[in-house]
């Protein structure tokens, strides 16, 4: 075939949409699949494979927040950050508590805090005779409705299932710095980022030795008065600093003892205690604001490096949009997704004679529990298309295969790996979960939605490669029988 590009047998396809026989054949070896390929322009459906069957999305889940979050606020919306006092500032002394009013910002970093503390610096305020006030009001207080969020909790080994909150900083995670020490047998250096925190321990028992890869564990535990992050093994001497992240298991905590100390670093003392809020504080006047990014670029973060945390926090925020008032939860706010899929397919050319019945419990994918089929998000990918405001930054959001993390979705199609546009997703447990969402470009200048999930059985796990081989060659037989 020649390289005028993928899907060129899209033209010579008969009206009949073709089947998937590789995502079959996995669909045979007692996994469950649901497919769909589509021709956004003619509504034409290419290819199919039980469409409507209910399946673990996993991350694919993000593409419904992402799509629901563009529609509501637009690319160009930003998340506020506050900081209030109590009392007005007099010859640099505040005579009261210092608020830090979160804003659901689901992509504060502690550069937005530093931003914070250096402008109350700029006003010459030096001194806060009372307490700092972390306000998480926005959502109340979150409580954790998946395991793997209420166990990380008490232990962390990752930082996939950080906690929710409006007033989080670095997504609700912890990161220390490692460096190799100058020569094989010296102790390698870990550094908490961006400086010690009072409530935080940091227990090292490294070392750096010659040659090889790192063998590394770090765990972060809770104890009665803050938590402990352990670290121990050994890292390659000559290697480049590696940061390393956990979950905290207290946000708001987090939140205040970082911004802390950026106001004692900028000359800024405060007399008082940390407190927390989960209910609105009252307070006089704002000093200073921070305004984050802009939604469409962290979207793009979002969907590249698949954070959780900032999906669900993302939800929680559309829901509290539309009405729900605090204390949030994600089966709520995943009810609400639920909602905007179901009325996406209804609405939708690809939907005709199709009841809706997608069931979303968070805004990430984290929840197995989670159920939606090939032709909910094929119509919810139509949906956005349909609307060049929209498409436009959520496309940009998306990855194509060549430049993906990792290389397991690439292959050795370079067809595939440029002409394609996407949401991987995957689980390992109660089953395996490989899924593929996303638009296609076809040769003459069209484009094309498509939907890939399949779920392995219990005890019977169907490896990601081999998922992602499957689609690959389902694209490669469509392919050749375009050009027979």
């Amino acid at each position: 075939m020649s390289a005028f590009g993928l899907f060129a047998w899209l033209l010579a396809l008969p009206v009949l949409a073709q089947d998937l026989p590789n995502l079959a054949a996995l669909q045979a070896r007692g996994g469950a699949v649901s497919g769909l390929v589509v021709d956004l322009d003619d509504g034409r459906i290419v290819a199919e494979l039980s469409p409507d069957r209910q399946v673990t999305p996993a991350s694919v889940t993000k593409l419904v927040t992402g799509a629901l979050a563009l529609e509501t606020w637009g690319p160009d919306h930003s998340f506020t950050t506050r900081i209030a006092a109590t009392a007005t500032p007099q010859d640099g002394r505040v005579a009261g508590d210092l608020v830090l009013i979160g804003g659901a910002d689901p992509a504060l970093t502690e550069e937005g805090l530093w931003h914070l503390a250096r402008d109350l610096a700029q006003q010459g305020i030096q001194e806060v005779s009372g307490d700092l006030i972390i306000d998480a009001s926005r959502f109340g207080h979150v409580e954790c409705s998946l395991r793997d969020r209420c166990e990380a909790l008490a232990q962390s080994h990752h930082s996939y299932a950080a906690p929710l909150s409006a007033a989080a900083v670095n997504f609700a995670s912890v990161a220390v710095t490692l460096r190799p020490g100058a020569a094989a047998g010296q102790a390698a250096q870990v550094q908490p980022e961006p400086f010690q925190l009072p409530s935080l321990q940091v227990v090292a028992d490294t070392s750096t030795r010659a040659g090889g890869g790192f063998d590394l564990q770090v765990v972060r535990d809770s104890l009665s008065e803050g938590e402990r992050l352990q670290v121990a093994g050994s890292v390659p001497a000559g290697h480049q600093p590696v940061a390393i992240r956990r979950s905290v298991a207290h946000p708001e905590r987090h939140s205040g003892e970082v911004l802390r100390g950026f106001l004692q670093r900028e000359g800024v003392t405060l007399q008082g205690e940390l407190r927390f809020a989960y209910t609105p504080q009252p307070y006089q006047l704002v000093l200073a604001q921070y305004e984050g990014r802009p939604l469409g670029e962290t979207l793009k973060s979002m969907m590249y490096y698949s954070t959780n945390f900032t999906a669900d926090v993302l939800a929680l925020e559309l829901s509290r949009n539309a009405g729900q008032g605090a204390p949030l939860n994600l089966p709520q706010a995943g009810a609400f997704l639920s909602r905007y899929l179901h009325e996406s397919l209804s609405g939708s050319r690809f939907g005709q004679g199709v009841s809706p019945v997608a069931n979303l419990r968070d805004g990430s994918g984290l929840d197995p529990e989670n159920r939606v089929s090939a032709r909910e998000l094929v119509a919810l990918l139509d949906r956005i298309y349909m609307r060049l405001d929209l498409f436009q930054p959520f496309l940009g959001a998306l990855s194509v295969p060549l430049h993906a993390r990792g290389t397991l979705l690439r292959g050795q199609d370079p067809e595939w790996a440029t002409n394609v546009a996407g949401k991987t997703g995957g689980l390992s447990v109660p089953v395996s979960v490989t899924t593929f969402a996303g638009y296609l470009r076809f040769p003459d200048g069209g484009w094309g939605a498509f939907a890939f999930l399949v779920n392995g059985a219990p005890g019977q796990p169907i490896a990601r490669a081999d998922a992602f081989e499957a689609m690959r060659r389902d694209f490669a037989v469509l392919r050749s029988r375009g050009s027979e």
